[in-house]
This record gives C-alpha cells, sequence and structure tokens, in this order.
C-alpha cells in the first residue's frame, strides 16, 4: 500500500471518529449541558462559548474531509507537502505541518505560494537569500482554534518552525533559528573535501534600523 493509501485511510479513520464524538444520538452535534448555576452575564459567557466551539468543530469536520493528501508524496514541491495533521483531543485546535524542500532559484516557480514567497522575503530581508543553487528546506505550521469573533469559524496564526538552506557547491549548511517571525541566528557549517567540519555562530542585531550580523566568540 502506497504512502496515499495510508494517509488516506488514517484520514478517513480520523473523520469517523471525530465525527461521531461531536454528535449526539440523533445524528446533531453535541451541546454542552448548561450549568444551572450560571446566571446573568456569566450564563451568557457560557452560552456564547459553547456556540463558538460547536461553530469551530462544524468547520473542523468539513476541513478535515478536504485535506489535500495528494501532497503527500515524498517529492519537491515547491506548495509544499502535508507532514502531520494533529487535531486536540477537546477538538478544539488544529495543527498542521506542511514541509518544504526546493531548489533556489531554478525551483521557483513564477507564482511561488504563500508561504514559500514568506520565507523568501524573510531571507531576503536579512540578506539571506542564496547566491548560488541551494537546497531551501523549511516546514510551516498552521495553527487553527477557536475565534473569539462570532462571524469567524476560526482563529489561524502561521510559524516557520524550522529553516535550512544548503549550498552543495560551496559545500555549506545554515541553519536558522526563528524567533516572533525574525531570524534570531544561524548556526553555518562549513564542510571540507577531507571530511573536516568548521562550525560558526552568527546572530542577527538591529540597532537603529540597522542589521548586524555578530560572529559568536
Amino acid at each position: 500500500m502506497n504512502l496515499i493509501n495510508k494517509q488516506s485511510i488514517k484520514l478517513l479513520i480520523l473523520i469517523f471518529s471525530f465525527a461521531m464524538s461531536c454528535r449526539d444520538q440523533n445524528g446533531n452535534f453535541k451541546q454542552n449541558e448548561e450549568p444551572t448555576y450560571l446566571g446573568g452575564s456569566l450564563k451568557d459567557a457560557y452560552t456564547d462559548t459553547i456556540a463558538k466551539n460547536s461553530i469551530f468543530k462544524k468547520w473542523l469536520v468539513d476541513t478535515l474531509k478536504i485535506i489535500d493528501f495528494s501532497k503527500t508524496e515524498l517529492q519537491t514541491q515547491s506548495s509544499g507537502k502535508i507532514e502531520n495533521v494533529i487535531v486536540s483531543q477537546d477538538s478544539l485546535d488544529l495543527s498542521i505541518v506542511r514541509g518544504y524542500d526546493v531548489t533556489y532559484p531554478i525551483g521557483i516557480s513564477k507564482n511561488p505560494d504563500a508561504n514559500l514567497e514568506m520565507v523568501l522575503s524573510l531571507l531576503d530581508q536579512y540578506g539571506e537569500l542564496p547566491r548560488s543553487q541551494s537546497k531551501i528546506e523549511f516546514d510551516i505550521l498552521l495553527y487553527y482554534a477557536v475565534s473569539p469573533v462570532p462571524e469567524l469559524s476560526y482563529d489561524m496564526s502561521i510559524e516557520v518552525k524550522r529553516l535550512l538552506i544548503s549550498d552543495v557547491s560551496k559545500m555549506t549548511s545554515s541553519e536558522y533559528s526563528i524567533v516572533n517571525g525574525r531570524l534570531d541566528h544561524k548556526i553555518v557549517v562549513w564542510s571540507s573535501v577531507k571530511g573536516t567540519k568548521k562550525t560558526e555562530y552568527i546572530d542577527f542585531i538591529w540597532e537603529n534600523n540597522t542589521l548586524i550580523k555578530k560572529k559568536r566568540n
């Protein structure tokens, strides 16, 4: 059984189990029983929370049905491949990890997807776009949770979890640490034909809107 079929079966099991846990005997979404001791504004807040949770769970069921597992094959794609889908135990948040493995610049299409474009823009801001053909690998975490806004089905945040650039011709690899959407530092490993390696740690520091790349002693 190939990877796509295995992933599809796992997805169907996940959807079925989740859908069953969210519905009552009549097939309707479960509503938590309202505590009798609540009154006034607390009662309204509780009812509002239950309504928002129900909206998110309905969106989650519909979303799990259409997740594109056709992009799970292990091949280089500028649109990324889904590596992991995690639903919390209470079904009130969803995490999707999408992995990217592209060759720069020849593997970049004229219209890259938003995640790839975001990473390339971040590297460009720090003067870190490769100057020669290199492989760029990174993971994007898409996090969905219940929205405090009644009109919205969910809140979403995007985070770059891993970023690695490998330059084959120069035999170097640079691993970046990202904090709050900004590059914090990078670890550069220089390899030689003799098998020896040299490691450098470089911090990215902004002072008066000027970027300083400082090597650690």
